[in-house]
């Protein structure tokens, strides 16, 4: 897993606002500490160097209960697709 960044708020159509450490590539899995995914990136705003990165949460939850609270992006295994030319070669 690595670091996200600091939950920052939660707005008012259900997303949460987090104050990232880099910007993550769109619709990567986010997870809390414990590892529990909570959503998906969807948007990253902001200057390069310290984005904010909207997420979409896979449920409706809490508002208070994640503010302060550091997120990580869940790290998946992808396997390797082979390219264009080498598909066709076979």
């Amino acid at each position: 897993m690595k670091l996200l960044g600091t939950v920052m708020r939660y707005s008012r159509t259900g997303r949460l606002i987090v104050k990232g450490a880099y910007a993550p590539k769109g619709r990567e899995s986010v997870c809390d500490p414990s590892g529990n995914v909570l959503g998906k990136v969807e948007r990253v705003i902001g200057p390069e160097l310290q984005p904010y990165v909207i997420i979409k949460p896979l449920q409706k939850m809490v508002t208070g209960r994640l503010s302060g609270v550091q997120l990580y992006i869940k790290g998946e295994v992808r396997g390797k697709c082979p390219r264009r030319r080498e598909r066709q070669r076979r």
